[in-house]
C-alpha cells in the first residue's frame, strides 16, 4: 500500500508533529533504505513536510506567505500521486481556529480531487463540535458541554456546512481516545478506529535504578511526617509540569496549588516541602510576564518554582527520573491525549491532571489523581495525597501493556492496512476499537 503522507514534522516542536515524526520513522519513508521497525509493514509512505509555521508563536497566524506554501506543498503532493500511483492520503486535521480551518479548506478541498482514500488522523479536539453544534450527532447536540466557538461570526452557520461537506465520508477516521472519536464523527466517518499514541521508552534498563531512588525519598518523607527521623534532613517532594508554560496548559494552576499544598504541610508541621520543577517554552510572551511577575512577588518562590525552559533527551529523562510526580491540570481547547502523560507512566511517576478530554482514558481514576478543572481544593488534596503514593510499577506497567512505540506502529498500521483493503482481519491483540455503527 502507498499512502502519501500529508503532515509536519517538528520544528516547531509539539505533540501532533512529534507523533507524525514517529510514525514515518516506523514505517519508513520511501526514500530511505533502512529497514522498519515492524519489517514489513506493507506500507510505503512518501511524505509531504506540510509545515506553515516556523515556531510556536506563528502557529495559527495569518501570512501571506503561508498561502504560496499552501499552493506549492498541494502541488508536491499532487505530483507525488502521479508519479507513483498513491490512491491513499493521510491528513491530520486542525482544531477549531479560522486560519487553520480555511487553510484546511483549501488543501483538503484540493487534495480530494486526486486522491480517493483520505485517511484522517484527529490529533486535536474541537473541529467536530464546532461544526456540527447546529446538527444532531450521536454525541447528542454538542460534543461537550462548553458552547462552541464562533469563527466567522454571522457566516459561522455556512462556514460549518463547507467543513462538514468537505470532510464528509472520508473511508477512514483515525482518533486517539473514544472521547475524541465522538467530535471526529459529525462528518460521518465510513469506518472509524481509535489508536492511542505510543512513545519511545526512556526509561528502559534504569527503571530499577529510578524506582529505588524513588521509594527511598518516599520512606524519609514517611520518617519526617510521622516524626520517627532524629536528624531532619533538607527533604522535598519534586513535582514535574512538562508542557507549553501557557495558562490554558495549567502553568498557573500547578503554581498556586503547589504554593497552597505547602501552606497545609507547613501548618501539619511535616518536615518536608513541594518543589515544582518546569519545563516548556513560554509561547506567548503575556504568560511569560505573568510568570515572571509571581517569581518578583513571593521571596520563596524562586526556590519553589524552577523553571529549565524547554528540554529533551537526556535533560528531559533525567527531570522525570528525579521527580516524584506529575503534575498536568490542562483545560487546553484542543487537548485530545497528552504525550506527557505516556512519559510519566514510562517512569512509573503518579500522574495528578484533570478531568479534561480523553485523559480519564488514557490514566484511569484510579491510576491517578484527577480534579475537575478549576477545582483548586481538589488539585490540592491530590497533590497531598500523591505525596504517600507507593504503587510506582502498576503505572510503569500500565504503559508497558498499553503505550509502547511498538504498538502504537502495530495498531495504527492494521488500521490503515484496513482501511486500503476492509476485508481484511485484523490480528485480535493489535485490533483497533471499533466505533459502533451510527
Amino acid at each position: 500500500m502507498k499512502l502519501l503522507v500529508f503532515a509536519h514534522v517538528p520544528p516547531p516542536h509539539h505533540g501532533q508533529s512529534y507523533m507524525v515524526e514517529l510514525m514515518l520513522e516506523g514505517f519508513g519513508k520511501a526514500t530511505s533504505s533502512t529497514p522498519t521497525a515492524l519489517g514489513d509493514t506493507g506500507i510505503q509512505c512518501f511524505h509531504v513536510d506540510a509545515r506553515f509555521s516556523s515556531s510556536l508563536e506563528d502557529i495559527g497566524g495569518i501570512r501571506p506567505g503561508k498561502i504560496f506554501r499552501l499552493f506549492e506543498l498541494c502541488a508536491a503532493a499532487i505530483r507525488l500521486g502521479l508519479e507513483h500511483g498513491i490512491d491513499s492520503l493521510y491528513f491530520v486535521p486542525a482544531p477549531a481556529k479560522r486560519s487553520a480551518v480555511v487553510r484546511d479548506w483549501l488543501v483538503l478541498g484540493i487534495l480530494r480531487l486526486f486522491f480517493r482514500n483520505i485517511i484522517l488522523h484527529w490529533h486535536a479536539y474541537g473541529l467536530g463540535h464546532w461544526a456540527g453544534s447546529m446538527i444532531e450527532h450521536p454525541a447528542g447536540p454538542t460534543a461537550d458541554s462548553m458552547p462552541p466557538p464562533r469563527l466567522f461570526g454571522r457566516l459561522d452557520p455556512l462556514a460549518r456546512a463547507l467543513t462538514r461537506f468537505i470532510y464528509r465520508h472520508c473511508p477512514l477516521s483515525i482518533s486517539l481516545t473514544k472521547y475524541n472519536a465522538r467530535d471526529a464523527e459529525v462528518f460521518s466517518p465510513r469506518t472509524s478506529v481509535v489508536v492511542p499514541n505510543g512513545i519511545p521508552d526512556q526509561c528502559g534498563s534504569s527503571f530499577p535504578n529510578v524506582l529505588a531512588a524513588r521509594q527511598e525519598r518516599l520512606r524519609t518523607r514517611r520518617d519526617l511526617t510521622e516524626g520517627r527521623s532524629l536528624v531532619v534532613p533538607a527533604s522535598t517532594f519534586d513535582l514535574l509540569y512538562l508542557a507549553h508554560c501557557t495558562r490554558e496548559k495549567g502553568l498557573f494552576t500547578a503554581m498556586e496549588a503547589v504554593s497552597l499544598a505547602n501552606a497545609r504541610l507547613q501548618t501539619r508541621g511535616c518536615g518536608y516541602r513541594i518543589r515544582l520543577h518546569i519545563a516548556g517554552s513560554f509561547p506567548s510572551k503575556q504568560d511569560q510576564k505573568e510568570y515572571t511577575r509571581l517569581l518578583e512577588e513571593s521571596p520563596e518562590a524562586r526556590q519553589t518554582f524552577l523553571y529549565y525552559g524547554h528540554v529533551g533527551g537526556s535533560e528531559k529523562a533525567t527531570l522525570l527520573a528525579d521527580a516524584d510526580a506529575l503534575i498536568f491540570p490542562t483545560f487546553f481547547q484542543p487537548e485530545t491525549f497528552g504525550l506527557v502523560l505516556l512519559e510519566a507512566l514510562s517512569f512509573g511517576l503518579p500522574i495528578i491532571a484533570t478531568r479534561w478530554r480523553g485523559i480519564p482514558e488514557i490514566v484511569p481514576p484510579h491510576f491517578a489523581h484527577l480534579a475537575a478543572p478549576g477545582d483548586s481544593a481538589t488539585l490540592v488534596q491530590a497533590i497531598l495525597t500523591s505525596t504517600d503514593f507507593e504503587d510506582f510499577q502498576s503505572l510503569r506497567n500500565l504503559y508497558l501493556e498499553n503505550y509502547t512505540l511498538d504498538k502504537f506502529w502495530r495498531r495504527l498500521a492494521s488500521a490503515i492496512q484496513a482501511a486500503g483493503h476492509e476485508r481484511r482481519a485484523l490480528k485480535s491483540e493489535d485490533r483497533p476499537y471499533r466505533a459502533p455503527d451510527r
